[in-house]
């Protein structure tokens, strides 16, 4: 409320007198490009390996951490895709409880959860996505037996929303 405040408050002699105003404020206060400690995973496919970036979201205890797509992902997957992609954890967390060799869950997670993001994804970024997806369920899934689940997928939701609105605001307000 408070940066929507200040908007108007600096835009006030360019406003029209009358009409719709959309106020560009997101996240409640500000619009700012998180910070991300950039990382890489090593994607282990059927015939070969390979290094894919992510970005490192710090979880609730030391040395503990979500792994999000990189930037090249981001942008391909866009912001329903993102979105899509966030909401998945949940859902393949709850695979975690069947006894199944992590191969098998990642084939699994592909075929229920990433073929549905239709992005014209390489073979090699689905399993990456795939692997990303599975190494956060699990993060997740300690996180629901603790009791400490409540706000792990609006936290990473929120990292990606600023970074893939940039350059649609013509002022930011601090």
């Amino acid at each position: 409320m408070v940066a929507r405040a200040n908007y108007l408050i600096a835009m006030r002699d360019l406003l029209p007198a009358k009409g719709t105003l959309r106020i560009p404020v997101y996240l409640a206060n500000a619009i700012t490009i998180p910070e991300h400690e950039k990382d890489a995973i090593i994607v282990r496919g059927p015939d070969r390996s390979w290094v894919v970036e992510v970005l490192r979201i710090e979880g609730a205890a030391k040395n503990e951490y979500f792994f999000l797509p990189g930037y090249d992902l981001v942008e391909k997957l866009g912001v329903e895709g993102i979105d899509a992609f966030i909401n998945m954890i949940e859902d393949v967390a709850k695979l975690l409880s069947k006894e199944e060799s992590e191969q098998k869950l990642v084939v699994e997670i592909i075929s229920r959860y990433v073929d549905k993001l239709g992005k014209n994804l390489t073979e090699e970024e689905k399993i990456s996505l795939a692997q990303i997806l599975l190494h956060n369920a699990k993060v997740l899934h300690r996180y629901i037996s603790e009791r400490r689940n409540t706000f792990w997928l609006f936290i990473l939701r929120n990292q990606y929303k600023v970074f893939l609105l940039r350059g649609q605001y013509d002022i930011v307000v601090r």
